[in-house]
């Protein structure tokens, strides 16, 4: 009879327990809550709220895992949003609307968890303000050309600056922020990538990568003798340059629409030369035509000789 009995209790728990473990695996509609305490990249505040925010919400998961959420708001987790999506409140306090609560569903409440509706209308969380300083970045590269391949414009870094936090200190010896070297090699074609910013010690920066952009395009050189004219030269002004050309390189994008060298005009300024001491003038070539990628010139300054004519 005892052992009739204690068969029949094994046989209940066994029972039970497959019937709970099916019950459990589920899927049930339950009210949850998690604390939860935000990081962002919020201007002039600390990465991370000083103040944790319970948040409720019907949620759609199995029975095990609701089971393992029931206990979540005792301890707080680390949930981080992008700055984008917080209202400034007041002073230090920011609030994040339900709506866009919705698009942070699995960080608050795990994987695997649906979330049917918030049951607030926003969540609020103090960032306090921290000592800041906004200094540019700049790009540290390596670039090499396919043959007949040139740069068509400068390394564009987006953005070209960032926010750099920390003591007083410590911040104020940060004038710039380097990106990780940029190396490449046989480029012939447009760039866009992203690198990583080198992060002073003893500080914190708002980004910790940037995007960066360069436009590439192919070419043709073009090399011309061009006369040297003198520009803004008083009247009963005998001024003369030497030598009275110069020759003109360009590497133009290719294909041309049009022979950038037909309006190319290269200038002595007069104004440069009653500045100078020896009479040595930079040889300007004024605005270049569009699609001209460089242009060299040989020589580069020219010397000016003024005789002054008297008055009859």
């Amino acid at each position: 009879m005892l052992k009739d009995s204690y068969l029949f209790l094994v046989c209940l728990v066994l029972s039970f327990s497959i019937w709970l473990i099916h019950n459990l695996s589920q899927s049930n509609v339950a009210t949850v809550g998690v604390s939860v305490v935000a990081t962002s990249n919020i201007e002039g505040h600390a990465e991370k709220s000083s103040d944790e925010s319970l948040i409720s919400a019907r949620c759609q998961a199995s029975g095990f895992r609701l089971l393992s959420l029931s206990g979540a708001a005792k301890k707080s987790r680390v949930v981080p949003f992008d700055a984008e999506d917080f209202q400034h409140r007041e002073g230090d306090y920011y609030s994040i609307s339900a709506n866009k609560l919705g698009r942070y569903g699995n960080r608050i409440f795990g994987a695997g968890v649906n979330v049917e509706q918030f049951l607030q209308d926003e969540a609020v969380f103090r960032f306090p303000s921290e000592n800041n300083r906004r200094v540019p970045v700049k790009a540290v590269s390596m670039l090499s050309f396919r043959s007949q391949y040139a740069q068509a414009s400068e390394l564009k870094l987006t953005p070209d600056s960032v926010t750099v936090y920390g003591p007083p200190e410590m911040v104020d010896r940060v004038s710039e922020i380097l990106t990780a070297p940029i190396v490449l090699a046989d480029i012939r074609s447009n760039v866009h990538s992203q690198v990583a910013l080198e992060q002073p010690e003893g500080v914190r920066i708002s980004d910790t990568k940037v995007d960066y952009a360069l436009e590439v395009s192919r070419y043709v050189e073009l090399e011309e003798e061009v006369p040297i004219n003198a520009v803004n030269v008083p009247a009963n002004t005998d001024f003369s340059v030497f030598p009275s050309t110069v020759k003109v390189r360009l590497k133009c994008v290719f294909p041309l629409i049009s022979d950038p060298l037909e309006s190319l005009v290269c200038t002595v300024d007069y104004a440069d030369f009653s500045k100078s001491r020896n009479g040595v003038c930079v040889i300007n070539c004024g605005n270049l035509p569009k699609g001209v990628i460089e242009c060299s010139l040989e020589p580069s300054v020219a010397e000016c000789v003024e005789i002054v004519e008297s008055e009859q």
